[in-house]
């Protein structure tokens, strides 16, 4: 029977840290996609993006989903962990909740 170990994926994939405040609720979440490939998603803590760490021949690698959607810095960062499926189509779809900050008067 194979044996539990721990592992810091971040660092082993030399990605940003998982989560925005020591007080917040963001989760990192874990899928086998439709190819069989183990993955991980989260919010990054210092960017507010979706990041995945995805196992690769044995490798975690990184990769941040909001560069990769060519989304915009200055597009409103995610706020919450993300959530994740795979559609009928076999495609992994991603949703996240962004915080809109509204003035009061």
């Amino acid at each position: 029977m194979a044996s539990w170990s721990h592992s810091d994926l971040s660092q082993i994939a030399n990605a940003p840290a998982c989560g925005r405040g020591m007080a917040d609720f963001h989760r990192a979440f874990g899928c086998v996609g439709p190819d069989g490939v183990s993955a991980v998603f989260y919010t990054g803590r210092d960017d507010g993006h979706i990041h995945e760490l995805r196992l690769d021949g044995g490798t975690w690698v990184h990769s941040d989903l909001w560069t990769r959607a060519g989304i915009a810095d200055s597009a409103p960062q995610a706020d919450a962990s993300p959530a994740a499926c795979v559609t009928p189509d076999q495609q992994v779809s991603i949703a996240y909740a962004v915080a809109l900050n509204h003035p009061f008067e």
